[in-house]
């Protein structure tokens, strides 16, 4: 079974990144997807089964489902994996969750095979100053990631400030892949999946 982490601050685009990811995932490389949120909000219907599992789930589509983490992170893996089986499980953690934290629980999961993809970390483009004024969340964030995604590029019509955002990133991470995504616009989404999957 899959694993990835898709972290990024609040309001960085992760849940719209991560339903463009699935339906991609799904509809052209037929994934059978399970996406670990702390929130599910208004995401498809209540799917009675997996409730019953103690697991606050809702269906998307195609059988594909989001649940809220029941009790904690390794309970509700190894229940996904018994009673729903996923090719792969998508977490988004909090907006402040590190990675790297969510590795260390990983880790010491036992009976469970995980092959954990590349940390993926989103980066609102528009959020320069924060990056700038090392905002500690943002930071241990980039930090932790493999694949860093430039998110809401569409908002930004001067090329010069990517350059300098990139650059600030890379002072932060140097060894992560950097990509610019427009998650809403499902702008270089297929190259996302490339990029984890090749």
């Amino acid at each position: 079974m899959q694993f990835l982490i898709v972290s990024g601050f609040f309001g960085s685009g992760k849940t719209t990144l991560i339903l463009e990811l699935a339906k991609e995932l799904f509809l052209n490389h037929k994934k059978k997807l399970a996406i670990i949120v702390n929130d599910i909000g208004e995401v498809g219907i209540d799917d009675k089964v997996m409730k019953s599992y103690g697991l606050n789930v809702k269906e998307m589509f195609g059988g594909c489902i989001c649940c809220e983490i029941a009790v904690n992170l390794p309970t509700t893996i190894r229940t996904l994996k018994e009673n729903y089986n996923p090719d792969l499980v998508i977490l988004e953690p909090s907006g402040v969750a590190d990675a790297f934290n969510v590795n260390k629980v990983l880790d010491s999961m036992d009976g469970i095979d995980l092959d954990v993809l590349p940390v993926v970390t989103l980066f609102d483009a528009t959020q320069l100053d924060l990056l700038l004024a090392s905002y500690p969340f943002i930071i241990k964030q980039l930090k932790s990631a493999d694949l860093v995604l430039i998110n809401k590029i569409d908002k930004i019509s001067d090329s010069s400030y990517l350059k300098d955002v990139e650059e600030e990133i890379r002072k932060i991470n140097g060894e992560a892949n950097i990509m610019r995504i427009s998650a809403l616009h499902k702008s270089n989404i297929n190259k996302v999946v490339e990029n984890l999957f090749s």
